[in-house]
């Protein structure tokens, strides 16, 4: 029992030799997002892709999504988070490249255009929380955030 108790000593001088983590061990959070398109959809000659990802503190990308036609919750640990969301454009050709180690020996891709603009929000996660935010698809490439909270309050 004594060793137990110095090996958790020592394990706190090393977390704090380390530094503060930046995000919160234990049960995680989630986060969506809920894109709000013009009304008579999103005209263009290209097809716009939703995409958001989640900035940590130290920059990392902690995660990484297409935004589905209904907001889905995305599982994160707590933390604070720089949320940005954005859109792509698939362009209109399909590219293919020769690559002997792929089925049919090439690999084809639709390049994306963009993004047009990156509206970002920070946010706190909270564990076994869900926090929320409305990304408004503008016309001309531009956007707008919101935080749940700011939809709350109207």
């Amino acid at each position: 029992m004594k060793r137990a108790g110095g090996l958790a000593v020592l394990l706190g001088v090393v977390v704090a030799a380390c530094g503060t983590p930046t995000l919160s061990p234990g049960p995680g959070g989630f986060v969506t997002v809920a894109a709000v398109r013009p009304p008579g959809g999103e005209p263009g000659f290209f097809e716009p892709i939703h995409r958001a990802r989640l900035i940590g503190v130290d920059g990392s990308v902690a995660a990484s999504w297409e935004l589905p036609e209904v907001a889905m919750p995305v599982p994160v640990q707590p933390g604070l988070y720089r949320l940005e969301v954005y859109t792509v454009f698939l362009g209109d050709t399909v590219e293919c490249v020769a690559d002997p180690a792929a089925p049919g020996g090439s690999r084809c891709s639709q390049p994306t255009l963009g993004p047009a603009q990156v509206c970002t929000l920070d946010i706190g996660v909270v564990a076994g929380q869900l926090t929320r935010a409305t990304f408004h698809v503008l016309r001309d490439g531009l956007c707008g955030l919101e935080s749940g909270d700011d939809l709350d309050a109207t």
